[in-house]
């Protein structure tokens, strides 16, 4: 399962390594599914799992505020989603009416600081792939993959915005947060209470991440049939596998 979950996070790398050459993410198709996909792994994985989370952390032990914790699973989702809803406003990663491009106005120190936050983000998510293989019994290759089309839309709306720097360092940078943080996961002994925190407080990073890095693309018309496509097509992926394995997404 260590190899599984280490070929999984050097699947996500790959992301952020040749984002520059997913040219396909530049048609309309491609790039309105994208943010489908991981809209129906949000509502019929992350959702029902933080649910089942919520349940296992109130029958944890803990004392203070790891017992308050223990039963607020949302709460830490909720921070999340704020946390970084922030990060990204302050950042002006959401910002669709830029006239000019973020290298002409803005200095290298100040785009590092705005990759910042998706880089730890990354590193997070590389931290619950290396950490899965001892907490959840789906295979690990179900959340990498649905991660791979999540951040290739991100990384195509970064790249975008700032596309010398990100093909000359930002996409190591991203992929070595990626996998520090699943070296992290793989390594360290990890509770149920701490991977399920974990995952709470990431599952509302994936929330506001999504919301803002790809639904912008979804402006009407034949965009929101092929959102709609993407949504259906990996929504009867993970129901079908759920069906054929007999392992449920949320266990």
């Amino acid at each position: 399962m260590t190899m599984l979950s280490l070929a999984a996070v050097l699947l996500v790398m790959q992301v952020h390594l040749f984002a520059g050459r997913m040219h396909f993410l530049d048609r309309e198709p491609w790039r309105s599914m994208a943010p489908g996909v991981a809209m129906s792994y949000v509502f019929l994985d992350i959702l029902p799992h933080l649910s089942k989370k919520q349940q296992a952390l109130e029958f944890g032990e803990g004392a203070g505020l790891a017992l308050f914790l223990q039963n607020h699973a949302y709460l830490l989702a909720l921070v999340g989603f704020t946390l970084f809803l922030g990060l990204a406003k302050i950042s002006s990663a959401s910002g669709a009416q830029e006239t000019k491009s973020d290298e002409e106005r803005q200095g290298r120190s100040v785009l590092y600081l705005r990759i910042l936050p998706l880089a730890v983000y990354v590193a997070l998510i590389g931290f619950l792939i290396g950490g899965q293989p001892d907490h959840r019994y789906e295979p690990v290759i179900v959340f990498a993959c649905a991660m791979v089309i999540h951040l290739a839309g991100v990384n195509h709306t970064v790249r975008h915005k700032m596309s010398r720097l990100y093909d000359s360092s930002l996409r190591y940078m991203l992929a070595g947060a990626t996998l520090a943080g699943w070296f992290l996961g793989a390594v360290t002994p990890i509770s149920d209470l701490v991977f399920a925190l974990t995952f709470s407080f990431v599952a509302g990073a994936i929330l506001i991440v999504a919301f803002v890095y790809e639904l912008p693309a979804i402006a009407g018309g034949k965009s929101y049939y092929y959102f709609s496509a993407g949504v259906a097509g990996f929504s009867a992926l993970l129901l079908l596998y759920e069906a054929l394995s007999g392992i449920s997404l949320t266990a």
